[in-house]
């Protein structure tokens, strides 16, 4: 039968294979550094946008027993839909020239990239959030800005609601100085902890078999 390890046999076993674990954690931390670095680094800017309420206005004199009708609301769901829509991505593209800036040739290809770098989902607040993310700051806050302008203007031709704007902008995207991703720093710990939980098993492995 054989002997359980216990916490002192575990520690033991990792203190005398330390070498193993050290020139994993050390070569694990060098690669990832060095591909963080070779990482494209992405500017993230975020808009906020406040979903409409209905709207109370007041009845016609001639309607009688009725002092005002309420219009309703779009719902979030609704204008999530058109957010992610390829009517809006495609006016954004054409707006920015997207095409040229992602260095693609067909505009599919262009909505494509900006649909993997954009972000849009409600938060538990009920606030639609937006987040952008590219090479240029200024590319990124120029497409969070023109989500709530496209979609309003599409809400005008389209008639959607008779609420206009169908979105308004609660808080407004600031130029972003740091890039988004590669976190460095997060990149490091995660395969910090990796290597360790890595060498560590390959210690107790080579040891007990």
């Amino acid at each position: 039968m054989e002997k359980e390890l216990t916490l002192i046999d575990i520690w033991r076993i990792l203190w005398k294979r330390k070498i193993l674990i050290l020139t994993i954690f050390i070569g694990s931390e060098i690669v990832t550094f060095v591909i963080s670095k070779k990482m494209t680094p992405l500017y993230e800017a975020r808009i906020s946008l406040l979903p409409p309420s209905s709207e109370k206005l007041p009845s016609p004199g001639f309607i009688p027993y009725f002092t005002s009708f309420e219009i309703p609301s779009p719902s979030v769901s609704m204008i999530l839909a058109l957010l992610q829509s390829n009517k809006i991505c495609e006016e954004i593209v054409k707006k920015l020239n997207l095409k040229e800036h992602y260095n693609r040739k067909e505009i599919r290809s262009a909505v494509s990239i900006l649909r993997k770098r954009t972000r849009i989902r409600k938060t538990k607040e009920g606030v639609i959030e937006i987040k952008v993310r590219d090479e240029s700051p200024d590319v990124a806050v120029a497409i969070a800005n023109l989500y709530p302008q496209i979609l309003n203007k599409l809400n005008e031709e389209l008639k959607l609601t008779a609420i206009n704007p169908m979105a308004k902008v609660l808080d407004k995207p600031y130029l972003p100085k740091k890039p988004a991703v590669p976190n460095i720093k997060l990149n490091l710990l995660i395969a910090a902890l990796i290597s360790l939980i890595i060498g560590s098993i390959i210690a107790l492995i080579k040891e007990t078999v």
